[in-house]
């Protein structure tokens, strides 16, 4: 699957990060990370 929009919230949960993305269409992803983009960071993963 894969996602592009930004990061409207990030957050770390159990030692797992994760961030939510909001795309065009208003969709709301959470999507585990390895990283930790910064709010409002454009994505593709």
């Amino acid at each position: 699957m894969r996602v592009k929009g930004k990061v409207t919230e990030s957050f770390l949960f159990l030692g797992q990060g994760y961030f939510m993305l909001a795309d065009d269409t208003g969709t709301i992803a959470v999507i585990p990370s390895e990283t930790y983009p910064k709010l409002g960071k454009g994505i593709l993963s």
